[in-house]
Parts: structure tokens; sequence; C-alpha cells
């Protein structure tokens, strides 16, 4: 299921990126952690991302990235907390296999969500839950904006819910476009 988030929003969110010398993609990744957290209310969110291309023992692999949430946190500090761990992941998983805080079960999912920027490897749903994510979040950028489809396991989450998480994650991407310093947690979320 997909949705659209508009061409203005996306190139601020872009130009965000660039002047905060971030990855575009750390900013996506922030904003679905917002959502992730909104939903769950904890103090972290636990969410796999792809990295295919960047290492290639890593093509095809979830790496799990807990990512802390703090109450003054805006997005753009989220999207740097995110930068470096999954910076410090990366550079872990090269120089050893698996890295020392990961699981004996390494390509195995240890996370409910995953997020992957477009193109990137093919997700394969299996009929293993322990082998891919029950959900999992992608956005692809054509000339109208960008694409936001969320994959998800039928038997878990229902196309009304993710409607509807589609919905929050429009509004939470528009809405850190038009203001990026506020706190993700009066972002606006609710259409």
């Amino acid at each position: 299921v997909r949705c659209l988030i508009n061409q203005d929003s996306v190139k601020e969110l872009t130009c965000l990126a660039r002047d905060c010398k971030l990855r575009e993609r750390a900013i996506w990744e922030s904003i679905w952690c917002v959502l992730l957290n909104r939903y769950t209310g904890g103090d972290e969110v636990t969410l796999g991302l792809s990295d295919a291309g960047h290492c290639e023992k890593l093509q095809q692999t979830w790496i799990p990235l807990r990512v802390p949430i703090e109450a003054n946190d805006s997005v753009i500090d989220l999207a740097r907390r995110i930068e470096k761990l999954y910076s410090f992941l990366v550079r872990a998983s090269s120089e050893h296999s698996p890295p020392p805080s990961a699981s004996s079960n390494w390509n195995l999912s240890l996370f409910e969500s995953a997020f992957r920027l477009q193109p990137d490897s093919v997700v394969t749903r299996s009929s293993s839950e322990t082998e891919a994510p029950s959900i999992v979040a992608s956005v692809s950028f054509d000339e109208g904006g960008c694409q936001f489809e969320i994959d998800a396991d039928g038997s878990r989450y229902s196309t009304p819910t993710i409607n509807r998480m589609l919905t929050h994650v429009k509004t939470l991407a528009e809405g850190i476009a038009k203001d990026p310093s506020q706190l993700i947690h009066s972002a606006p979320f609710l259409s």
C-alpha cells in the first residue's frame, strides 16, 4: 500500500538533509522512527535497515538498529543519532561478522519493522516470521514527489491499519518539512 508525499515537502526534506550534512535516507528513517515511537510510546525504537551495495556481505541483509528517542529531540537530532548509530553498525559489520552486539542469528530479524530507500534490495517474504520483518517501509522518488510504501504481513496488519499508518507518515513528513526544528513529540501526526 502506498501514499504520495508532495514534491514541495520532498524538496524541503532533501534540502534539510543537505543543509545538515545528513544522508537523505536518515531524514526518512527518522520520520519512520517518529511514527513507530508515537504508536509504541516507548523511549526507543528498534528497526531493521537494509544496506544493499554498501558492503558486499551486507547485501539483502537487515541491520538491526536500536534508536533512543528523547523528549527534546527534533527530527534533525534524531536523524543525526541514526546516522551515528548506523555508521557504527556498518563499521562493526565490516570488521566483525557478526558485530559483537548482534546475536548469532545476524541474518534473522531481531525487529518487527524495517526501512529501505529505493532502489534497494528486494524484500522477499518467507513463511517463517523469523526471516523477515512483519512490516517494511520503503521510499522511492519520482517527478511528482515520493512514494512511501508499506509492505506488511496481512495476517498481522489489516489494510485499513496500513492506510492509517500511511496517512500518519504523510502528515508527519509534510509537517516536518514545514518546520524541521520542531520537537518530534509536537510534530503533526493526525490529518
